[in-house]
């Protein structure tokens, strides 16, 4: 029931007087009067579209199979017949639609009736004699003629009305409908008939009426208790955390519900002890409880004579073994209906009638077993437990986890069909509500350290001597809200996107100047790095060498004066400029990750580096970046057809000011696609299109879309016109088709509630964007050509609307301003363009746009140390991070806003937003400068040869007759006429090359890419010129000249070495994701840790003095452990442990490696009188394996110090499948996401992979047993589509030869595995499908109006390939300006 996704209404945890209840809130919005009202509102709407049949969806029309010669005769008659079964089941589903479709109407006049009150039409269900008497007037229902009109019921029927008991009585209500449907139109009803059909529509109307809240014990009454009920996890409660209660001030008793929790809390407080062998027993309890649930007998009925399995061990014994020995467990849980069993072991398609019913047994069978199992646990814990104590002692406990159990077993085998029939299996079923238990109490824990960690630990971050922890904060006394967790969440996710930055923006450094290479773990952390480690690992320790090295990074050293680096660290000796440098540069990363990787800084920054120096360096940059803008200007050829004094004013007006660019606005590639730029030009804008020949045209095309790019961003977005024109747009759309025209509708309704509450056109895409992706935050896959139909978003309109609007909002804005922007639409002439030198082009020109930014980070170590770290980031990890950074100001700005709208405060202070604010501003100059290289090859190689060599791994020009490898390089272009890597004196710098240097695992890319041939080169030049023609002929290009531009296409990125980019960024891409884990889980397992221990001081268990108190260096800390454990995760803050030879607690490991701190953690617990290791493993059985712990440290040690770029390392399948074995055994949720955001890493990329699972080995220390390994089954291209003349063209996004290299990208290092288990690399035939307009024309050619229907079908521009709309409401939709 989606109440709270609709009309901009939300649901949250709000403050309510002294406690914290759910809530619904419309924002922006009115008023919607309370959860009750609501319903009301909800009920009257649903009464408007109900009905007793369901909407049966068709899905595609199955195609015949067609013999293929590769398989056996045998296995293509299979597949035939399937396809046959297929064929009959699409048939029944269409004729169960047609015949809902004919009869609905007359079912609703019988059983409904409506009239309007107060404006509103209301629907009502009429009295059963009045039912009867309309049934006996009615007109007989047509025949269902395909089949019986019991499957027919059986198959439609709305499963709400699908019962076998009514009443405390038997009562088939498949039987019942189908007797109603048969009385309709019969003037003589039996009484028995009567009969029926009264207690059908008793049925019916309770089921009608259910939403309805004024009727107690309703659904809808329910739904309103249930969403006032809703609560976050965890709670304060009077001076301590503890997982809330249900408060039902209706029914003002204490629930079931609430006995649980009792017994839930009770448990999580018991757990949490010291004692290893307290905590196993507790475990065996719990253990003893699934054994009893899962050796229930099938017949056991009420009071029946009981005894203990067998399989209920009243001992000791260790649970994880018995896990283990459990899975071996072959009976089943119900026995399976026949039919599904022979079709499972066929893999055949069944009828769909068939398959519906015996579905239908099975879940009645395993609903009954699941009902015997509860009485029966409950029965044996009772009888047991009064005799000795095998089971928890205290009974709420136990029945907390029976009741757990219960529901794990329903939502496990809930909608279980043929193909996961495995489920029934008790070894497979016990097992997987046993790991649902230990991962519950898992996340339990973290949840509660969570809550600790932001509520109950301000003091550690107080300079004061006495310190108080665990306290419940004064501000969150009442509750804690949702709003406080949307801004945890929010604070989380831009430390865990800032730390992959980081750790790649140090790794990028690092590599750059340091032989990193052969480091052990502890040597590995470059940013814990002293001076003398930097100068003994030195690459090269010849003079300005590693300053060079440096200075790739920085546009090349041809651009810098190198005495300002020796001038800045002139007069100290000990360690020379290039080392210091270096050092500074350390520093100012180590800072940036202090304060996100390891969540929080207790302590100022204590590490200086020269601010003098990095103020100058910057400044000098953004003298680059106004030379950038410029030379963009240039570059894109507007020098070409405008006056030099136009261009100059739209310098001026474009980059005289700093402007942001704030999240979820539609990018303008996404708002004017590229390939019907030129109709927008023509039609929309009304610009003359110019007499040039195609290839001056298709240079002004471009010229005029580079141009309008910069005006929408730095122009229009900014301008306080922008929203004004934006609603104007959204009044002019319209559409004839009725149902285009009702989302037109929606989306203008939606506009008026919202636009009250905006002050600009940034806040409506965010609104509209925001709703968007609430619509579909069940999506978690990047979408994708291969998705059914019916997993495709809804409310697309909102996206599609929303940038049509925006695209007609910034053509009046150009019409409105043409005395800036008029010149765009008047070209020089023909014979009027000409050629200027890059020198010559507004040499003087300048602007002020950073100056007072220059200022602020020439004082401000804050700002410096994130403009260092974006410094060694390429422009994909840029953008991602500006991105995460507007992303979280937008968040957070709307958090406030809606808890402001409800009159809730905000606990919770996240960063300052005008900080943040700050910080994007600074790397957008990173961003600018990212793509900037210099042309002298000496910046980044030592000499000609030294190109040569590495160019040779990606370019074939090898030539054994030459005297070295640049001279082969020479003569093989001179041979080919080719100017791609050399000119006629130099090498000429490849920016893609380059980038491939200093940002991705090169070395790995040179051993898997195939380089470019003769062949390739040759075959570029050719189709060249071929394809100009074609690039600027829009809708009218036909399938096989949109054929050549792609191919070419894919050729030049091939040449040009665009490709190997892509390839690096698909590398950082998969490794970053395995960084933002490494991050993930060690939050978690400090947020695990701090829960534990929270219980454990708060329980009667035995503990010793300084767990709880520690009095040292004048220092006093109550809850000690808790402040321990944030000093092993911290920077900044201390862990109190006797030194190696002392016996008093003292101040250790302030800051350094997080294994030195676990190290003093651990001689903290040897103080205490326990095992070294006990504090630190105390509940960890829980969180993770811990036999497996070290192998988990090495996993993550080799994840955070990149020795995968190290290219022995192993193949990054197999570090994806130990994550997924590992990393993440406390919660199954992320385990499962592991295989999704493999594929959807690759899916961004276009390549649909299809990962499967096996069973593999995995080492323990010394030691080998079975474990999870990931495989991939297959690699294919994601097609795309383009509206080409007369039709569509489908074509593979990528060849054979790009999938090729990502099966070497996931297998390389394992090569063995790769050849012997080789992914089947899918490629599929390029596709052309008529419109069917065309068709028509060719069969009708003499009627034009046929004719013109082709010019309104879709573009690529409503297709818009990147987004994956498989489905667009809009395709035919005509967003033109009216003519003024």
């Amino acid at each position: 029931m989606k109440l709270s996704k609709e009309k901009q209404i939300r649901s949250a945890v709000a403050n309510k007087e002294k406690n914290t209840e759910g809530v619904l809130y419309r924002f922006p919005g009115d008023d919607i009067g309370g959860v009750q009202a609501q319903m009301l509102v909800r009920d009257r709407d649903v009464k408007q579209l109900y009905n007793v049949f369901n909407q049966i969806q068709l899905g595609n029309k199955p195609k015949e199979w067609m013999n293929d010669e590769k398989l056996s005769p045998e296995e293509n008659e299979r597949r035939a017949q399937q396809k046959n079964i297929k064929m009959k089941n699409y048939k029944w589903r269409k004729a169960c639609s047609k015949y809902v479709e004919s009869s609905q109407r007359a079912i609703n006049d019988i059983l409904f009736y409506s009239y309007k009150e107060a404006d509103k039409k209301i629907r009502n269900m009429s009295k059963n004699e009045d039912i009867l008497i309309k049934m006996q007037n009615a007109e007989k229902l047509s025949k269902f003629s395909s089949g019986k009109l019991e499957d027919f019921v059986a198959y439609t029927l709305r499963k709400s009305l699908v019962v076998s008991k009514y009443g405390n009585q038997e009562f088939d209500s498949i039987a019942a409908m189908v007797v109603f449907l048969e009385c309709i139109g019969k003037s003589n009803i039996s009484d028995h008939e009567k009969e029926i059909v009264y207690k059908l529509l008793d049925l019916i109307r309770k089921d009608f009426s259910k939403l309805d809240p004024s009727i107690q014990d309703s659904q809808g009454a329910n739904i309103v208790r249930s969403i006032r009920n809703q609560n976050m996890i965890v709670q304060p409660q009077g001076d301590r955390f503890s997982f809330p209660q249900v408060s039902d001030e209706e029914k003002k008793t204490v629930t079931n519900k609430n006995v649980e929790k009792d017994g839930l809390n009770e448990f999580m407080l018991n757990y949490a002890n010291l004692d290893e062998e307290k905590r196993a027993e507790v475990l065996r309890k719990l253990r003893r409880i699934l054994d009893v649930y899962f050796s229930a007998p099938s017949h056991y009925e009420k009071d029946m004579d009981i005894t203990l399995s067998d399989n209920v061990n009243k001992g000791k014994f260790y649970v994880w073994k018995k896990h283990e020995c459990g899975k071996k467990e072959n009976g089943l849980f119900v026995d399976i209906p026949d039919v599904l069993v022979e079709a499972e072991a066929e893999s055949i398609k069944l009828d769909a009638v068939v398959e519906k019913r015996e579905r239908k047994v099975l879940a009645d069978r395993v609903r009954r077993q699941n009902i015997i199992c509860y009485r029966y646990t409950r029965a044996v814990v009772e009888k047991y437990n009064s005799n000795e104590p095998i089971f928890f002692e205290n009974d709420t406990i136990n029945q907390y986890w029976i009741h757990h159990i219960e529901n794990a077993v329903e939502r496990i085998l809930k909608n279980c069909k043929t193909g996961t029939l495995f489920k029934l299996r008790k070894g497979y079923l016990a097992e997987k509500v046993w790991k649902d238990a230990i991962n519950l109490i898992s996340i339990k824990y973290i949840a509660l350290g969570k809550a600790v960690y932001n509520f109950a630990l301000d003091d550690i971050w107080k300079d004061k001597k006495d310190k108080k922890l665990g306290i419940v904060d004064e501000r969150i006394r009442n509750g804690i809200t949702s709003f406080d967790y949307e801004m945890i969440k929010a604070h989380e996710n831009l430390q865990r996107e800032l730390a992959v930055n980081i750790a790649f923006s140090v790794n990028n450094l690092a590599r750059a100047v340091c032989d990193m290479s052969n480091l052990g773990d502890k040597e590995s952390d470059f940013l814990l790095w002293k001076r003398n480690d930097i100068a003994d690992k030195l690459k090269n320790k010849d003079d300005m060498a590693s300053v060079s090295a440096v200075l790739q990074f920085f546009g090349g050293k041809s651009s810098w004066d190198i005495n300002i680096f020796k001038e800045a660290y002139k007069g100290k000796k000990k360690y020379n400029y290039e080392v210091q440098f270096i050092d500074d540069l350390r520093k100012a990363i180590y800072c940036a990750r202090n304060e996100n990787f390891h969540f929080k800084t207790a302590l100022v920054n204590n590490e200086k580096w020269n601010t003098e120096l990095f103020g100058k360096i910057f400044e000098r940059e953004t003298e680059f970046c106004l030379n950038v803008e410029k030379d963009r200007f240039y570059s894109n050829n507007l020098y070409m057809f405008y006056p030099v004094s136009e261009l100059r004013n739209m310098l001026d007006h474009l980059y005289s000011r700093s402007v942001s660019r704030a999240a979820q606005v539609p990018s303008y590639n996404s708002v004017l696609v590229r390939t019907v730029f030129p109709e927008y030009i023509t039609n929309v804008l009304r610009y003359q299109k110019p007499g040039y020949d195609a290839d001056t045209l298709g240079k002004w095309y471009n010229a005029c879309y580079y141009l309008l790019k910069e005006i929408y961003y730095n122009s229009f977005l900014q301008s306080d016109k922008a929203l004004q024109l934006f609603e104007k747009s959204v009044r002019t759309l319209r559409w004839d088709d009725k149902k285009q025209q009702r989302a037109v509708d929606n989306f203008k309704n939606h506009f008026s509630d919202i636009k009250s509450a905006c002050t600009s056109l940034a806040q409506v895409c965010q609104i509209y964007m925001t709703e968007y992706n609430q619509q579909n935050n069940q999506i978690k896959k990047v979408r994708s050509s291969n998705d059914s139909i019916f997993d495709q978003p809804i409310y697309q309109h909102y996206k599609v609307l929303l940038k049509k609007a925006i695209a007609n909002a910034f053509a009046a804005y150009l019409k409105n301003n043409k005395n800036l922007f008029g010149f765009i639409g008047k070209p020089f002439k023909a014979n009027e363009i000409r050629e200027i030198d890059k020198e010559q082009f507004l040499p003087d020109w300048t602007s002020k746009k950073y100056e007072s930014l220059c200022i602020e980070v020439s004082e401000n170590q804050e700002l410096q140390k994130w403009y260092i770290v974006g410094k060694f980031l390429n422009a994909r990890s840029l953008n991602l991070m500006v991105g995460s950074m507007r992303s979280y100001i937008q968040y957070v700005t709307d958090i406030k806003r809606r808890a402001a709208s409800i009159g809730n405060e905000l606990h919770v202070c996240a960063q300052d937003i005008e900080k943040v604010e700050k910080w994007v501003q600074v790397i957008e100059v990173c961003l600018l400068l990212s793509s900037r290289t210099s042309n002298q090859f000496e910046d980044y190689f030592k000499d000609k040869d030294d190109y040569a060599r590495y160019l040779k791994s990606y370019v074939d020009f090898s030539n054994a007759d030459m005297p070295s490898e640049y001279s082969a390089l020479v003569k093989f272009s001179e041979e080919e006429q080719s100017d791609l890597y050399v000119d006629t004196n130099n090498p000429k710098v490849n920016r893609n090359i380059v980038h491939s240097k200093l940002f991705a695992a090169d070395h790995i890319l040179r051993d898997i890419v195939e380089p470019v041939s003769k062949g390739n080169i040759e075959e570029f030049y050719s189709q060249k010129a071929e394809i100009v023609y074609c690039k600027i002929k829009g809708k009218e290009i036909t399938a096989e000249e949109q054929k050549a531009v792609l191919k070419y296409q894919k050729l030049k990125n091939r040449v040009e070495l665009r490709d190997i980019v892509e390839y690096g960024e698909i590398i950082n891409e998969l490794l970053g994701q395995l960084i933002n884990w490494s991050f993930m889980r060690e939050r978690d397992l400090l947020y695990f840790q701090l829960g534990f221990h929270y219980n454990c001081l708060r329980n009667d268990s035995e503990k010793p003095e300084e767990y709880e108190k520690i009095e040292a260096d004048e220092n006093s800390i109550k809850d000690a452990i808790l402040y321990q454990i944030i000093g092993m995760y911290v920077n900044g803050v201390a862990i109190y442990a006797p030194e190696k030879n002392g016996d008093k607690l003292k101040e250790q490991c302030v800051q350094g490696r997080v294994g030195a701190k676990v190290t003093s953690f651990n001689r903290y617990s040897e103080y205490l009188g326990l095992d070294e290791l006990t504090l630190y493993n105390a509940g960890l059985e829980i969180f993770e394996v811990v036999a497996e712990h070290d192998d988990i440290i090495n996993l993550r040690n080799g994840i955070d110090h990149f020795k995968y770029y190290l290219g022995d390392y192993r193949s990054m399948l197999s570090i994806y499948s130990e994550v997924f074995d590992r990393f993440f055994t406390y919660d199954m949720k992320y385990q499962k996401n592991v295989l999704n955001l493999l594929q959807n890493i690759l899916l961004r990329h276009n390549v649909i992979v299809e990962p499967v699972l096996e069973s593999g080995v995995k080492t323990i220390g010394e030691q080998t047993k079975p474990g999870a390994k990931l495989s991939v089954r297959s690699i294919k291209s994601d097609t795309f589509e383009y509206k080409v003349k007369g039709g569509t063209l489908i074509t593979n996004a990528k060849d054979k030869r790009y999938l090729e290299t990502i099966r070497k990208i996931l297998y390389y290092a394992d090569a063995e595995d790769a050849d012997s288990k080789k992914p089947v690399i899918v490629t599929n035939a390029d596709k052309y499908e008529k419109n069917k307009e065309s068709e028509d024309e060719d069969k009708q050619k003499g009627k034009e109006n046929r004719g013109k229907k082709n010019t309104e079908t879709r573009s690529d521009a409503e297709k818009n390939n990147n987004e994956r709309l498989s489905y667009n409401p809009f395709a035919n939709f005509d967003f033109k300006l009216p003519n003024k």
